[in-house]
């Protein structure tokens, strides 16, 4: 990851691999002056933005519901201000650009050139990452032709510092029966 600063702003962004330079981009806005008081509004918040030369025109920005639903740019999907449901983003067509919120939760990217250049965000909260969003996404790349030489990143979330799950919550006992199972033994010990 490459952390950057701009507009008084902290971004983070993957670093690409040489075939993909030039033909994806994805940013991470952290927390700071572009998103105070704008209660998560994407639209808002790419307002606050400074266009650059080949910023997308047109965003694809879901309510996310930490679920496992995946909108594609080719499909026609809904751009700003409508906003459709989802966790997970892929895009493949110029001029549209992607827009997912993480607060606690991990971002998952993958990228490809495969059969054109695409980027696939996925939102991994809880809920979303036991109800399979990473498979979900592997799934619709592999029937869409895209895993070949597809590469994938990442990045932070919350920890057992600052999020723990309450061992009889039910949705934490389905997460557990769902690991593999020798790290159901390391978590059912810890």
């Amino acid at each position: 990851w490459i952390q950057e600063e701009r507009f008084g702003q902290a971004w983070l962004r993957p670093r690409f691999p040489e075939p993909l330079l030039g033909l994806v981009e994805a940013r991470f806005l952290l927390k700071g002056p572009c998103t105070l008081g704008t209660a998560g509004d994407p639209g808002e918040i790419l307002r606050r933005l400074e266009p650059e030369p080949g910023m997308p025109s047109r965003w694809i920005a879901p309510v996310q519901r930490h679920g496992v639903e995946i909108l594609s740019s080719d499909e026609g999907i809904p751009v700003l201000p409508d906003r459709p449901e989802g966790d997970g983003i892929l895009l493949a067509r110029p001029g549209r650009g992607g827009v997912l919120r993480f607060a606690d939760c991990v971002p998952v990217l993958l990228a490809g050139t495969d059969p054109e250049p695409w980027i696939l965000g996925l939102h991994g909260g809880y809920a979303g990452t036991v109800g399979g969003i990473v498979p979900a996404g592997l799934d619709l790349l592999a029937v869409q032709g895209r895993l070949g030489g597809a590469w994938a990143w990442i990045g932070p979330g919350s920890g057992p510092c600052c999020y723990l799950r309450r061992v009889e919550d039910p949705a934490t006992r389905e997460g557990r029966l769902r690991l593999p199972g020798r790290l159901q033994r390391a978590a059912h010990r810890g």
